[in-house]
């Protein structure tokens, strides 16, 4: 099965796995393989809230909201890939968006790699041992931003340098998104309380002249 080729392949030859993602450019079933690799991602996210020991978990089951846990991986993934895409763009990279996107996921292998063995292991640790729990999960995450920095160096045929001045652009470019996104999520819903006490008084205003 090539997801599983190609998701081996992203954690022992990294580059021959982004070359490859090259190669299939256009494909739909590598669109298939995004979705998949995602929505493997989501439920191994799911499964460490359940499955990790009660002392080691970030969020406990009972007050999990699996909307927002979702939420939590979507939106940075999505957010890459626009600001990556339209860093790269501008940088005389040389990806499409759709590159951009299935490297992405590919780049999270890792995640799947270490989460739902971690937390079946986390029942056999004790809270002295949730440092080396911790520094687990940090090197996990150090992988998988490894992974994004070499397909965007590799996949675009950056120099090391201007890959690292790319790789910080496209962070704060997601970073601005985010804070326009704010911005307009308060503006939104301040308009919105404002014509709403603007109907409000109206209706009253209306009513005292009857």
């Amino acid at each position: 099965m090539k997801i599983l080729t190609t998701g081996l392949s992203t954690l022992m030859h990294p580059i021959v796995s982004f070359e490859s993602i090259l190669a299939d450019k256009g494909k739909r079933q590598s669109y298939m393989e995004t979705a998949v690799l995602l929505l493997l991602v989501i439920l191994s996210r799911i499964g460490s809230i359940y499955w990790t020991h009660a002392p080691l978990a970030s969020v406990r089951p009972g007050s999990a909201n699996l909307i927002v846990e979702i939420t939590k991986i979507l939106i940075p993934f999505f957010t890459w890939g626009m600001a990556c895409y339209g860093v790269t763009s501008i940088m005389d990279g040389e990806t499409t968006l759709y590159e951009t996107t299935v490297s992405a996921a590919y780049s999270l292998t890792p995640y799947l790699l270490f989460t739902i063995p971690m937390s079946i292991l986390s029942n056999v640790m004790s809270t002295s041992e949730a440092g080396l729990y911790s520094i687990m999960f940090t090197f996990m995450w150090a992988w998988i931003v490894f992974l994004y920095f070499l397909s965007l160096k590799e996949m675009n045929n950056y120099t090391l340098g201007k890959a690292i001045g790319v790789f910080f652009l496209v962070l704060c470019t997601m970073i601005l998104i985010w804070a326009i996104a704010v911005l307009f999520y308060v503006l939104t819903n301040n308009l919105w309380s404002f014509l709403k006490d603007l109907q409000l008084e109206l209706r009253l205003l209306w009513l005292g002249r009857k």
